[in-house]
């Protein structure tokens, strides 16, 4: 169970069943794939390969500032890619495309891309507390590979908000590197469980721990209302009520892992298992 910033219970850690066994598959790919060095990112189960080379990176570095939020805020210059869509098996895989293409002018998670940062530059542009949080949110996502369950990163680059859970939790790796995804909503205050809020996340690590690789992709899960529908009376009540709220999310949290997702997990699991860290 995980407890959020104000004490609110929030998810029971669980590898989807498919996965059950992803802890320990993950640790023996780690054990076989040490040793590499990175020089370019490529989708190599794709018709359309997109390749990013690491000393030409895409994507202009953006300053920290430590007296505006969010908290972590800004990049060092780094290697990106969008995707104007899913691209399952039974579609022309035509849809990736450079992020600075698509023009992400600032971070957002629910827009589809997957972002490669060189971790002593991404470390360096903090000081103080905002370098600890790093260190903090890189030894969380390093415990969470070697199977702490225990632990779990909140997501680079940082966002003015939090996590409310984690849910349907699965090991992806691909050659040479190595993650964990999840689906989360991150907030500001109590709020509901709907679709539009909602979004999948890996978080990983290149096998020498010289890259952090994340990943966003907004999925909407059966039987969720919609963000901008009627709030009830009885949801306004669970909203302002502690105990109501945690009772609440505990019953969504049970309905989010057992959910049918657009798209499925599993094929965007795929597609970011794809892309590949090679020399």
């Amino acid at each position: 169970m995980f407890i959020g910033h104000d004490g609110v219970a929030l998810a029971a850690k669980k590898i989807e069943p498919k996965l059950s066994l992803g802890w320990l598959l993950c640790l023996i790919l780690i054990a076989g794939c040490a040793g590499s060095r990175q020089m370019r990112l490529e989708y190599g189960e794709s018709q359309y390969k997109y390749a990013i080379d690491f000393s030409t990176p895409n994507i202009a570095k953006l300053a920290n500032n430590p007296a505006e939020p969010p908290f972590l805020n800004g990049w060092p210059r780094h290697s990106a890619l969008g995707f104007s869509d899913l691209l399952p098996l039974s579609l022309p895989r035509d849809g990736i495309l450079p992020l600075d293409e698509i023009a992400f002018e600032e971070f957002d998670p629910q827009q589809r891309q997957l972002r490669v940062f060189e971790i002593k530059k991404y470390r360096a542009i903090f000081h103080g507390a905002e370098r600890e949080e790093f260190d903090k949110r890189l030894s969380d996502l390093q415990a969470a590979l070697h199977g702490d369950a225990t632990r779990f990163p909140e997501i680079l680059p940082a966002v003015e908000a939090y996590p409310a859970f984690h849910v349907n939790i699965a090991t992806v790796c691909g050659d040479g590197w190595k993650g964990i995804r999840n689906v989360t909503m991150y907030v500001q205050d109590n709020c509901l469980v709907e679709n539009g809020r909602l979004f999948y996340t890996m978080q990983g690590l290149s096998n020498d721990e010289r890259y952090w690789i994340a990943a966003y992709w907004p999925v909407t899960a059966s039987n969720l209302p919609t963000l901008d529908h009627q709030i009830t009376h009885d949801e306004l009540e669970t909203l302002n009520s502690p105990a109501a709220y945690t009772a609440y999310l505990v019953g969504m949290i049970t309905q989010l892992e057992q959910a049918t997702y657009t798209p499925p997990l599993d094929e965007i699991d795929e597609m970011t298992s794809g892309l590949k860290l090679t020399e």
